[in-house]
């Protein structure tokens, strides 16, 4: 309804609020007589109302899957998996809203709510999607939103012993070609189980990275480019997986035949027996710090791993590189003395 006020002119102005890209605004009209400042106000507030109707009404959680349908052409199966995930399980209130008329703090609520409960990084993952469908509908509505801290707690890193207990206690079993795959060149899971035969080059002792395995919203593996453009890439074999690879038996294209959670529950029944709890993931960390420990520059480290920029390898892996430089700062010092 329209606040009506008597001007000192001794004309009248009707004021109605209303929002726009979810920010609260006021619109005056002045008129003679205030049943002229009122009509011109009614007028106004029925023109919007009948915008919102044909062009302004959409539910956040139809703005969601309208997004995810939309960019899943473009987007790997997993981020599509991942994503089809968030509007099931969370931000479940702020689904309920008009997305033209939610605001900054309807989300900095629903945000901090989720907080509670979950990670940073989930919480930062969400976060990023709202975002993304924001800008998809609402391009000059940018999100502005405290996220919590991240977490401070540093990756977890097998040691050298630890992987070659690893490797002779999996001797035999078919888990040990991706582990050492993991461990020694570096491949991520989704790397391991992309790669061909024909991407097997023993002549020149080259693997080529050229397609990756991951699976889809319908739980089926499907497979993909690399994760990154820098991902299509070569690998000089390290003798071991050399040796390993010729002895491997030829069964289909993929040099790897097991799917993903076979090699994850063989993993965690090695480490089981050996007293050992890291991620398979964490073999590629391992790879990582032996590059660090031997002095090979970020850049070429980035280049191995298939990181987009060596400055990824620095995020990641800083605190082994702060470690190491002191290493090599005593060394310098030694030198001098």
């Amino acid at each position: 309804m329209a606040k009506i006020e008597k001007l000192p002119s001794g004309s009248y102005r009707a004021r109605v609020w209303y929002r726009e890209d979810g920010i609260k605004k006021s619109k005056s009209f002045t008129a003679e007589t205030a049943k002229e400042a009122r009509i011109l106000a009614a007028e106004f507030i029925s023109g919007r109302e009948s915008k919102q109707e044909e062009n302004d009404y959409l539910l956040l959680s139809d703005a969601m899957l309208q997004y995810i349908e939309a960019k899943a052409p473009v987007l790997s199966p997993s981020t599509v998996r991942e994503y089809k995930t968030y509007p099931r399980l969370y931000l479940h209130a702020l689904q309920k809203y008009n997305i033209y008329d939610i605001t900054q703090a309807d989300v900095q609520k629903a945000i901090s709510k989720e907080a509670k409960n979950l990670s940073p990084k989930t919480i930062r993952n969400i976060h990023g999607f709202l975002s993304a469908v924001f800008r998809f509908f609402r391009p000059d509505f940018v999100l502005n939103t405290r996220l919590p801290q991240r977490d401070s707690s540093e990756i977890q890193i097998p040691t050298e012993d630890e992987v070659k207990a690893l490797i002779a206690h999996v001797d035999g079993n078919e888990v040990k070609l991706p582990i050492m795959l993991a461990a020694y060149q570096g491949l991520r899971m989704s790397e391991i189980l992309g790669l061909k035969w024909s991407c097997v080059d023993f002549d020149r002792r080259i693997i080529r990275i050229e397609e990756a395995k991951v699976i889809n919203s319908d739980k089926e593996y499907e497979s993909k480019k690399p994760k990154t453009v820098s991902g299509n890439r070569e690998l000089k074999m390290v003798d071991a997986v050399y040796d390993e690879l010729v002895r491997a038996p030829r069964e289909s294209a993929y040099v790897v035949n097991l799917r993903g959670n076979q090699i994850v529950n063989r993993y965690r029944r090695a480490q089981k027996v050996l007293k050992m709890d890291y991620s398979f993931h964490e073999l590629r960390h391992y790879a990582c710090s032996v590059m660090i420990m031997l002095g090979i520059p970020n850049k070429y480290i980035a280049g191995i791993l298939g990181h987009a920029s060596e400055n990824m390898v620095e995020k990641v892996y800083g605190h082994i590189m702060r470690d190491k430089t002191d290493n090599f700062f005593d060394k310098i010092n030694e030198y001098y003395k």
